[in-house]
């Protein structure tokens, strides 16, 4: 078969970055226009199909939550991540622990835009390393709108340089929540049990329905917000928060001016979003 030929047609173009705003509240960065228009290509020949209308067609047609929508989201967006990234962050949390575990109940920490599960396995190092303070145990619950980036973080395997030496966190052993299989890093078993993926898109009505959580890591997702999106995104995140529950973003991402019910939290020398506490009956 020939090889598909992209028409790059501006009407297309702003079709499909419509239906990334309707569909997940985000649109596609100026910046990296020659990195999604490659992405896009690949899905037109994985699809077979010849123009980007076609492709916007199909997406169309498809149900939401079928693969498809996932490797759109993919394209437009950047799941780039490694092994405790963000590891000041990381440390904030481990900090926060001997007063944030809830006695009766585990712990519950939701990694939204989980990707492939870096995240969602770098948090549960750290809680793990820290079990001390969780007399209840802990759960990582992990999200994100890609099917296909969720089956690899089912897997639990990571090649070698998706962990970088700068980035390991203090008091966190890699080698006891990590075994070196030749290229690989594979997850050990007791990490893969405390830790969930679902699929869920966090600029849905729905929201997440997965309870409410102790702590929210949702970094480098609002970076992508498109107006239309915020309002949704807030609204999840709000009410994935159990009162006193606290949220991380990405270092360049801020609600200020986006958020009502969240106030702002100096935790060393990084920082957090708190939703207080519900007001006491009288």
């Amino acid at each position: 078969m020939a090889e598909p030929v992209v028409v790059h047609h501006a009407i297309e173009h702003e079709l499909l970055r419509g239906l990334a705003v309707e569909r997940f509240g985000v649109e596609p960065s100026p910046r990296r226009r020659a990195t999604v228009a490659t992405k896009l290509r690949q899905r037109l020949r994985a699809c077979e199909l010849r123009t980007l209308g076609e492709y916007y067609q199909l997406l169309r047609r498809t149900p939401e939550g079928v693969d498809e929508w996932g490797l759109f989201a993919d394209a437009i967006t950047n799941p780039e991540t490694y092994l405790f990234r963000s590891a000041g962050q990381l440390e904030a949390l481990a900090s926060l622990l001997p007063t944030l575990a809830p006695p009766a109940r585990p712990l519950r920490v939701l990694s939204a835009g989980c990707a492939s599960g870096e995240e969602a396995y770098s948090l549960a190092a750290v809680l793990a390393a820290h079990a001390r303070h969780l007399p209840a145990g802990f759960e990582v619950v992990g999200v994100d709108i890609s099917s296909p980036r969720l089956a690899e973080a089912g897997a639990g395997r990571f090649a070698v340089e998706q962990l970088r030496t700068s980035s390991l966190v203090p008091g966190v052993s890699v080698d006891a929540g990590f075994e070196r299989e030749g290229a690989w890093w594979r997850v050990r078993p007791h990490l893969r049990r405390a830790v969930t993926f679902r699929v869920a898109n966090l600029a849905s009505p729905r929201g997440l329905e997965l309870g409410r959580f102790d702590v929210v890591f949702c970094r480098n997702v609002l970076i992508y917000a498109h107006d239309e999106g915020w309002p949704r995104f807030v609204q999840t995140l709000e009410r994935a928060l159990v009162p006193g529950g606290h949220l991380f973003l990405g270092e360049s991402e801020t609600l200020l001016g986006r958020s009502e019910r969240l106030s702002l939290r100096r935790i060393g020398a990084h920082f957090a979003y708190v939703l207080p506490p519900w007001p006491s009956a009288s």
